[in-house]
């Protein structure tokens, strides 16, 4: 069972087992199940961490509820870091739910989808680092002090 910590300093556990797949079913029409014949729905949970939040948020509700911590509560406890981690914890989670194959198919779609994250970041990295970035914010100023003087 993966958790992670909010701002507030709770500790959330984030596990799919039956009850949490009825949830995600019923109160966001989201089939866990779907996912082995669409592994593409794992990247966009991956790519998008408002809908990963949700996801989370739907699982861990009777863990809200028994908290007694509104739902508006938790996520104004959510930061960027904390939304990655409960975004990862969340596909590790996914991932959990389905055992041999199963797993192992979304395990690989998981890893290229992380894979693609860590290339994204690395290239930001190395635009950050070559100046690339300071200069398109040095010509985009210049060009919209040139077009205000006009």
């Amino acid at each position: 069972m993966k958790s992670f910590v909010d701002t507030s300093g709770r500790t959330w556990s984030v596990a799919i087992g039956v009850p949490a797949v009825r949830r995600l079913r019923d109160e966001m029409n989201f089939d866990v199940l779907s996912l082995l014949d669409d592994q593409s729905k794992l990247e966009i949970i991956a790519a998008d961490p408002m809908i990963a939040i949700d996801l989370v948020t739907c699982i861990i509700k009777p863990q809200l509820d028994a908290a007694g911590v509104a739902v508006d509560d938790f996520l104004n406890a959510l930061g960027g870091e904390q939304l990655e981690s409960a975004t990862s914890c969340l596909l590790q989670a996914i991932v959990d739910f389905f055992p041999g194959p199963r797993g192992e198919l979304l395990r690989k779609a998981l890893q290229r989808s992380q894979k693609f994250i860590q290339d994204q970041d690395q290239q930001i990295k190395q635009k950050i680092q070559s100046g690339e970035v300071e200069q398109a914010i040095d010509e985009a100023l210049a060009a919209a002090s040139t077009a205000g003087k006009s």
